[in-house]
């Protein structure tokens, strides 16, 4: 069932229902908006006894008076009292009026509602401050931060959605509680920043967070970067740097986005008095492990960017196919794939004002050469991709388990780097026994 199905049927038992929140905002922007919500006088019981049994009727949130209908949210009017600093913690109270309902939403450009005739209700001047691209506070911002202190991570990411600005009055308001961000779960401001990264300029959130004085809090090495020079070879500052990174990358690659805007967090930490960054991915990487850690990040999701962390000040260019491989296996090592890591580079690349941005052709050529290895036949990145294992090494050299055998067959892989088609049974164990391990196993 659409949801203009559920709104029409509403209507025609006598009550009042509204398309709401979200929804209005990117349909008035011009988006597709994925989800749907319907506000309405309807009680939930009343909502169930129209649309049950002949539709999924799901009554998901009793306290909050919303009931699922065939997977359109459908809630009742309603006001809310907070009475601490959580969302959940909030007396509910059902209104009359859709003006009511409206009033409780956190900003203006979410305040708006439309019935299904396209009738706009706006009573907070909502398209004025869509139009105008203004985040601002429905009524007084403090208590709405107050009422729930994530909005203020909200109102910097609706800033880098909707490609805009905050109203003084709201940027004054967020600076004045900073300090409650600390109530946040640790969770919430994960969801917000992986939204954050489905805006192009996500630059424009983590620049908001500063102004804020809220960055500190989410990601105090980026917090760090805030105009620190760019050392020897970069003329704009680390953060500026960053935030011309991250935007670079597509939207379609969140979390390799997301290392864009994280890739140098290490430099500050490194700086020398030469203008070196020395070792300031490895710096970065566990910087970026701890932070994410810290707000419940997935294990995944932390292994893609630190890898990728990790991994960017690898060279792409001027390699021979011997270099290819062994950066191929780098980064196998380090679970990354190597699209991801290409598209980190060349935006980290591309992203310093004092260079030349790489020409289509070189790009091109740098790709070719690394996919031509990567289809080569007898290609080997890595150890476990060697036509023998430790067993075999053991068998062969009569070493016990340790790190003996490993440095033998670090040495295999370095010559099948070198040349692929020695990865083959008979010829590895052929070098095997006849190297300097004959020597070792007889000392």
């Amino acid at each position: 069932m659409t949801a203009n199905v559920i709104v029409r049927m509403l209507e025609e038992r006598g009550f009042n229902a509204y398309f709401v929140g979200g929804y209005v905002r990117d349909y008035l922007f011009g988006v597709v908006a994925n989800d749907v919500d319907i506000a309405t006088n309807a009680r939930p019981e009343e909502v169930e006894a129209i649309f049950a049994p002949d539709h999924k009727v799901k009554l998901v949130g009793k306290a909050f008076g919303v009931v699922v209908v065939d997977g359109v949210e459908v809630a009742t009017f309603r006001t809310d009292v907070y009475g601490g600093l959580n969302h959940k913690d909030c007396e509910v109270t059902y209104a009359d009026t859709i003006e009511e309902d409206l009033s409780r939403r956190d900003f203006t450009v979410n305040a708006m509602a439309m019935d299904m005739h396209g009738e706009l209700i706006d009573p907070f001047n909502g398209v004025w401050d869509l139009e105008s691209r203004t985040i601002r506070f429905v009524g007084d911002a403090d208590f709405r931060i107050f009422e729930d202190p994530n909005r203020m991570l909200r109102a910097c990411r609706f800033v880098a959605q909707l490609d805009g600005v905050l109203v003084t009055s709201a940027k004054e308001a967020i600076f004045r509680n900073r300090k409650l961000i600390k109530s946040v779960a640790p969770e919430r401001v994960r969801h917000e920043v992986l939204k954050a990264m489905k805006a192009p300029n996500a630059s424009k959130f983590f620049n908001a967070l500063r102004d804020c004085g809220l960055l500190f809090s989410v990601f105090p090495s980026l917090d760090g970067c805030w105009d620190h020079e760019g050392g020897n070879y970069h003329p704009e500052t680390v953060f500026t740097h960053s935030m011309l990174t991250g935007d670079r990358i597509s939207t379609h690659c969140p979390l390799t986005k997301l290392a864009g805007y994280l890739h140098d967090v290490g430099k500050p930490e490194t700086f020398d008095l030469d203008g070196k960054f020395l070792e300031h991915e490895k710096v970065g990487a566990h910087l970026v492990v701890d932070e994410m850690a810290r707000l419940k990040f997935s294990n995944e999701e932390i292994a893609t960017v630190s890898g990728l962390v990790r991994m960017h000040m690898r060279t792409a260019t001027v390699l021979t196919d011997k270099g290819v491989r062994r950066l191929l296996r780098k980064l196998a090592d380090q679970g990354v794939s190597y699209r991801d890591y290409l598209r980190l580079f060349l935006a980290d690349r591309n992203s310093n004002t004092g260079l030349d941005p790489m020409s289509t052709q070189e790009v091109r050529c740098m790709v070719n050469t690394v996919e031509d290895q990567m289809s080569v036949e007898m290609g080997v990145t890595k150890i476990t991709d060697l036509k023998v294992n430790g067993h075999d090494v053991m068998t062969l050299t009569g070493f016990e388990p340790g790190p003996r055998v490993g440095q033998v067959l670090g040495d295999l892989l370095e010559m099948v780097l070198v040349d692929p088609e020695l990865n083959t049974r008979e010829r590895l164990v052929g070098i095997v026994r006849d190297s300097l391990y004959e020597n070792v196993r007889n000392a």
